[in-house]
This record gives C-alpha cells, sequence and structure tokens, in this order.
C-alpha cells in the first residue's frame, strides 16, 4: 500500500495564514474601541503583514513538494494562499490610500476664516496643511435653536459622537458642535466641527472643518465627513429626514 508523505510545510502554511487573519481581526476590533492607539495598531499590521508573508512562502514550498514528489498538503496550501490574501488585500488598499496618495487631512468648507476644533489633536510632528473641502456651506431659513437641534439629530441618527459644544452666540454668533465619526474598518475617528453662525433672525449659514486625528494623511476620510455631513443637514432641513 503506498503512504503519500504529508509536505512538512503544509501545516506552517496553515498555521501562519490562520493567525494573520485572527490578528488582523483582533487589531481592528481593539483599534476600534481604542485599547490601542495608531501606533500599537500599525505593529499589529506588520506582525500580520510577516506572518501573511510567511503563509504565502510555506504554500509555495507545499504546492513545490506536491509537484515534485506528489506530496500532501494541497488543500492547506490553497487556504494558506486564502488567509494571507484576505488580510493582504485591504492592508495594500490601506497602504495605498493612506501612505501614497497625496497627504490631505484637515480639510474645511471655509479655508480664509475656518472653523476652530474644540478638541485639540496632539501631532508627533508639525500639523497637516489645511485644504479646501469638496462640500459647500450652507444657509437655511430657520432659527439657530432649530438649527442646533438639527445637527444634534443627524448625529444621533447617523451613531456619531456628540464629543462637545460652544456657546458663542452673544460673541460672535456661533455656535460650536464638535461630532466624532469612526470607520468600521480600521477603526479610524475623525473630528469635524460645525459652525452655526445667526445672520439674523431667520437665517442660519452653517459651514464645517474636519480632519482625522495622529494622522498625515486620512484617505479622504475628513473630507468624506463634512460632505456626508452637509448632504444629510440638507436633507433634513429640506426633507425632514435623511432617507
Amino acid at each position: 500500500m503506498y503512504f503519500r508523505p504529508r509536505s512538512k510545510f503544509a501545516y506552517a502554511s496553515s498555521f501562519c495564514g490562520i493567525n494573520a487573519c485572527f490578528i488582523f481581526i483582533l487589531a481592528l476590533i481593539i483599534h476600534y474601541i481604542n485599547i490601542i492607539d495608531n501606533n500599537l495598531y500599525y505593529v499589529f499590521i506588520l506582525a500580520v503583514l510577516i506572518l501573511a508573508g510567511a503563509s504565502l512562502l510555506f504554500a509555495i514550498l507545499t504546492i513545490m513538494d506536491l509537484w515534485r514528489y506528489g506530496y500532501k498538503g494541497g488543500l492547506q496550501a490553497l487556504r494558506a494562499v486564502i488567509y494571507s490574501i484576505l488580510v493582504l488585500a485591504p492592508i495594500s488598499f490601506g497602504y495605498y490610500e493612506f501612505f501614497v496618495k497625496p497627504e490631505i487631512n484637515d480639510v474645511s468648507t471655509d479655508i480664509d476664516t475656518p472653523p476652530k476644533f474644540l478638541v485639540q489633536c496632539k501631532y508627533s510632528d508639525k500639523a497637516p496643511r489645511l485644504m479646501p473641502s469638496t462640500a459647500m456651506p450652507a444657509r437655511y431659513d430657520t432659527s439657530i435653536e432649530e438649527m442646533i437641534k438639527a445637527v444634534k439629530n443627524l448625529a444621533i441618527a447617523e451613531n456619531w459622537t456628540i464629543a462637545t459644544e460652544l456657546n458663542d452666540i452673544k460673541n460672535n454668533k456661533n455656535y460650536y458642535i464638535e461630532i466624532i465619526r469612526k470607520t468600521l474598518m480600521g477603526g479610524f475617528a475623525s473630528n469635524l466641527v460645525a459652525r452655526i453662525h445667526q445672520e439674523d433672525q431667520h437665517n442660519i449659514f452653517v459651514d464645517a472643518r474636519a480632519h482625522s486625528c495622529n494622522l498625515k494623511s486620512d484617505a479622504g476620510l475628513s473630507n468624506s465627513f463634512i460632505e456626508k455631513f452637509m448632504e444629510h443637514l440638507d436633507k433634513i432641513m429640506i426633507i425632514g429626514n435623511i432617507n
């Protein structure tokens, strides 16, 4: 009876691939719930890359054993390749978005006199350069009380966190609301400060500024945050809901 030995690399390829997936998912979760910061998150991602690379290498060696000597382990090698691709694809995409694209991580609808953030970020080096947002400010025929209520309702509807507020109506006719949004993938937080300006009793002007703390470039997260905020605020004020 012929006995087919298993490639000595088969188990290692599967082990590394499974653990790469496990650590990747774990890193996403604990970064999302703020157990680790961005720097430690990158350490986890580096570990995932090493494991996924080793998994692919062992999978190739397993396939070579299968081809040369007819060893078993082809199914384990295939699973290892799938596991590796599952983590390498999003990591490669994230690397391109965050580190290859132009550095943009501070956008505003008004770059001349932008709203000031109420929650300050601590950058390891110089702060990102302010860039214009693709979204536009808006003007509404309503009271400032109704406008503040609409912004808060929008944050609640979108599961965004209201970080803090500042009432400066008496001095400059402005009311500020700072909101935090987290991405489901990666758990990166973006801050948006909405400036609600009372022009008169029936005209309210709303503009916004957004950035992501501790990132040189945020893959367009801050700009998309402003776009979604202004678009959905418009729907609430005009239609009455965001659906």
